[in-house]
């Protein structure tokens, strides 16, 4: 019930939403060269990309070539793609890669910028077509000419660029990642490559475990020596190789424990509890905080493991009952845990494996009732930005098919020099969460544990890890359950492990008890989290992520009388804009600062082509506080003259100005507002996006933030032609007192309250 202090958070806010149309803004950009500087320069490097075909290694070359085309820094944007490239020259555009300028026309840069290196794949006969025509220069239009400027450069992959983290590699497994190759280019690829396995003794393709499909990267594992390897960096079809990585799994320090003094109680007769799914080395059912709680599937046909098993179990009990205290009883959980075993032994080939294991369980319609997983392990290596995982790919396309959250666990290698402190894949995943741990420092000062590996994630999620949760540390350690059907013991660790299945048990909260389940989704129960965590005292949010999730559920979903939060779920044609209505009220007897604050949170299509344009989808934002605050110009150019008219307070000024011939602005004036990336073309992005702005009371009238849905890549011409999101929109006045919830449940009928219920609601079975 709602009291005095504390008030249900609202929902149904879309109802305020509305379809708007965008004006036209932006321009070409000046070019940095001209046509003829930039032919001079490119012909050279074109003629030396042909030299360079031609000697190719016969044995290992395809009938098609593949190569690469850098763009000057200035040309990050979607709308600088040289499209002509593909629609004139007949190149094939398959992937692309970031890379970092130095110079410019032999020019160093005062400092080095981000830029983008894209992949080409033609035959020579038509790379030759493009030469001639660029020497000609006769016949090519303004839109390739323009092209052509943008280029610093063009040739082929060198062998050092495919070779990554080879430096201590002698022989073993490595995984290779091919572009994309067609049914009849990878019969040829693999034709090539099985040469080599007859020439050189030991050396073998695991065919069989080759994962991707054309039009994607395609990874196949092989087993190789460092020759063999250092050889294959002149095979023209590969994009990298690297060792293949080992699981990350922590195991559990065997030590002695405090025997649990009290059970749990066990799960109601005949109630049917939602479950959240974990994804780890099994779980110990007979172990007796967790009987009845906790079932357990294998999937793995590997025998179990006593290790992996009490890490399963320990992630089991974090997820029911976060830290145990072995004096405390635990109190009962409000939902049921299902349990996959899906780690098999360690051998080389053991993530990809897991990785069938858990797309099998995620894709059954056995486990479709399941919105969250929580995944404590994964390849032991820090992500790196030239390429993408195969796992953060995997785990990112199921979140946005199926329409689940995965919480995945950083990593606990923080405490290791750059750049192996840096967040382990596959919590770099753009559509889930990415969890760190925190701890405490003195009584109870949060701070980021140091062994909580570090952001920065890669675009798309640059911000990681999204959120932390407690994970313990030496001086104040994580209580977990062992395995065993014995008496119960706690003992005391630490570890990104179990800061992962705290945070997913509160989203399995919201989810789970939300009293009305349209207005609560995986990604609202996102969007709610990381809306209420704030920064870690004196931490940098690029390297320590957004901060930690202090708060029960119960938390998140209340607000004060001086505040009012609403959540928002809907989709949003590609390319449209759709207007949120906040929750503000006319009348309102104030006259101090409005606080504003907001998280928009979307899932959409990935393509692991390309890892500096990860995601298939972006959505720019605009905070308008004043629907009737227009901005007037004088002259063409809005960088003429200007002036802000509020057409409500002064319509006859709105008058005068009009009559006078200056032109009105489309859409009511707008606040800018700091995104958590400086650069707009990293935030724009980015699938969590958070802002806020402080306005005085006399400048609010009906306030909105317009949402922008913007495609690319293969959704900007074949994508789904929509974006779903959830937003999380919070108006406070800094006046406790004043009574600004209830003045917006008198007047916007549209939005209801929604608690939590005291029991998770059954699933229909």
């Amino acid at each position: 019930m709602a009291t005095k202090d504390r008030f249900p958070i609202l929902g149904k806010g879309e109802r305020l939403a509305e379809p708007v149309r965008l004006p036209p803004r932006g321009g070409a950009k000046k070019p940095i060269r001209t046509f003829e500087q930039a032919r001079k320069r490119l012909l050279p490097q074109m003629k030396d990309l042909l030299n360079g075909i031609d000697h190719l290694d016969p044995g290992l070359r395809l009938s098609r070539v593949f190569f690469q085309v850098k763009l000057d820094f200035e040309y990050l944007a979607k709308s600088y793609f040289p499209a002509t490239f593909y629609r004139y020259s007949r190149w094939e555009f398959v992937g692309s890669r970031p890379w970092h300028q130095s110079f410019r026309d032999e020019i160093a840069l005062n400092e080095e910028k981000p830029a983008r290196l894209l992949f080409f794949t033609a035959s020579r006969m038509s790379i030759e077509d493009s030469f001639n025509r660029l020497e000609r220069a006769k016949g090519l239009t303004e839109a390739e000419k323009a092209d052509f400027m943008k280029v610093d450069g063009l040739g082929l992959q060198v062998s050092a660029d495919r070779l990554i983290n080879l430096t201590s590699f002698k022989k073993g497994i490595v995984e290779l990642i091919f572009h994309p190759l067609d049914g009849k280019a990878w019969k040829e690829c693999q034709k090539k490559l099985a040469v080599i396995e007859d020439e050189i003794k030991g050396s073998e393709f695991y065919w069989v475990w080759k994962r991707g499909d054309y039009p994607e990267p395609i990874f196949v594992p092989a087993k190789l020596g460092r020759r063999t390897v250092e050889r294959l960096g002149s095979f023209n079809p590969l994009r990298a190789a690297r060792p293949m990585p080992s699981i990350s799994f922590p195991r559990i320090r065997k030590t002695r424990g405090a025997k649990l003094q009290e059970m749990p109680p066990k799960p109601v007769m005949r109630s049917v509890y939602p479950e959240i799914g974990v994804l780890d080395g099994g779980a110990d059912i007979s172990c007796q905080p967790l009987r009845g709680w906790v079932t357990n599937e294998d999937v793995t046909s590997a025998s179990e493991r006593d290790e992996y098993l009490e890490h399963g179990t320990a992630v089991c009990g974090a997820a029911l009952f976060g830290s145990l205290d072995s004096e405390d009883a635990p109190q009962a959980p409000k939902f049921k845990i299902k349990s996959f075993r899906v780690i098999p032994p360690t051998d080389p080939l053991a993530l990809y494996r897991a990785l069938d294991c858990v797309r099998s369980i995620v894709e059954s319609d056995a486990n479709r009732y399941i919105h969250v997983y929580v995944m404590s392990f994964g390849p032991d290596i820090a992500i790196g930005d030239e390429e993408i995982d195969r796992f953060t790919v995997t785990l990112d396309q199921l979140a946005y098919r199926e329409n689940v959250l995965f919480f995945v666990a950083v990593g606990n290698e923080g405490d290791q020099a750059h750049p192996c402190n840096r967040i382990q894949p596959p919590s770099d995943l753009v559509n889930g969460v990415g969890v760190g741990a925190f701890t405490y420092r003195g009584h109870r000062e949060v701070v980021p544990a140091d062994y909580s590996c570090i952001g920065p994630g890669r675009p798309g999620s640059i911000i990681k890890p999204d959120l932390s949760a407690f994970g313990g540390s030496e001086s104040h350690p994580f209580g977990v359950i062992t395995a065993g059907e014995d008496d119960a013991e706690v003992i005391p660790w630490y570890g990104t492990s179990f800061s992962a299945p705290v945070a997913a048990s509160v989203a399995g909260n919201l989810l789970y008890r939300s009293s009305d389940p349209g207005v609560m989704s995986p990604q609202t129960a996102k969007a709610l989290m990381i809306h209420h965590v704030k920064p870690f005292k004196g931490e940098s949010t690029c390297k320590h992520g957004r901060g930690p999730l202090l708060s029960a559920a119960e938390d998140l979903m209340a607000c004060a009388q001086n505040e009012v939060k609403t959540l928002y779920n809907g989709e949003i044609e590609l390319t449209q804009c759709m207007r949120l209505g906040l929750p503000f009220p006319d009348g309102l007897d104030y006259d101090g600062r409005i606080q504003f604050q907001w998280t928009v949170v979307y899932s959409c299509g990935v393509c692991p082509n390309t890892p500096d344009d990860y995601t298939l989808a972006g959505m720019d934002l605009v905070f308008r506080p004043n629907a009737t605050l227009y901005r007037y110009y004088w002259g063409s150019s809005e960088r003429n003259q200007y002036e802000d008219v509020d057409e409500r307070i002064n319509p006859e000024r709105a008058s005068q100005l009009r009559s006078e011939g200056w032109r009105r602005g489309g859409n009511p004036a707008s606040l800018t507002f700091k995104k958590e990336h400086q650069l707009r073309e990293e935030g724009k992005w980015e699938t969590v996006i958070i802002g806020r702005r402080a306005t005085r009371a006399n400048n609010v009238y009906r306030p909105s933030l317009d949402l922008h849905a913007i495609p690319r890549g293969d959704w900007e011409h074949a994508g789904p032609g929509y974006l779903s999101y959830a937003a999380v929109v919070s108006v406070k006045v800094s006046d406790k007192s004043v009574e600004l919830y209830q003045r917006v449940r008198e007047q916007i009928s549209q939005l209801v309250p929604v608690r939590l219920r005291a029991q998770a609601r059954s699933r229909i079975i």
